[in-house]
């Protein structure tokens, strides 16, 4: 099992065999974000740009701030829920991770126009540790 924890600890870009980043993919191609522009192939989602993205706006800023927050709080509920996030309870109720430093942190990387998903996977891999990381 040791093997399979250095395995995955190695693996710090977006690939399919994360389940992080399958569930970051599927939360784009999910109903609560509905993005088409996310390809149907995992491997090839981690360079899509947040300009690409359905809820990315280049109007105004201040909007964008809005939705990125939006988004930011989304993606939190979602990937908190799938389980693939292991200690995210114990970061929180420690006072090691507030919920608001997470989805600042996360609303910076969306509103960016260049950030890419590949950019959200690093950003939650750095957090914590995955189900794919547990003996």
């Amino acid at each position: 099992m040791k093997y399979a924890l250095q395995k995955w600890w190695l693996i710090m870009a977006w690939s399919s065999d994360s389940s992080l980043c399958v569930i970051i993919w599927s939360a784009f191609r999910s109903p609560y974000f509905g993005d088409d522009h996310i390809p149907n192939n995992v491997n090839k989602a981690g360079e899509v740009k947040m300009s690409q993205l359905k809820f990315w706006t280049n109007l105004d800023p201040e909007i964008r701030q809005i939705q990125a927050t939006q988004a930011a709080s989304t993606l939190i509920n979602y990937v908190s829920g799938s389980g693939v996030l292991h200690g995210l309870e114990d970061k929180y109720i420690n006072g090691k991770l507030t919920y608001t430093e997470l989805l600042t942190g996360l609303k910076d990387i969306l509103a960016e126009s260049d950030k890419t998903l590949n950019d959200i996977y690093t950003y939650f891999d750095d957090k914590f540790r995955t189900i794919d990381e547990i003996e």
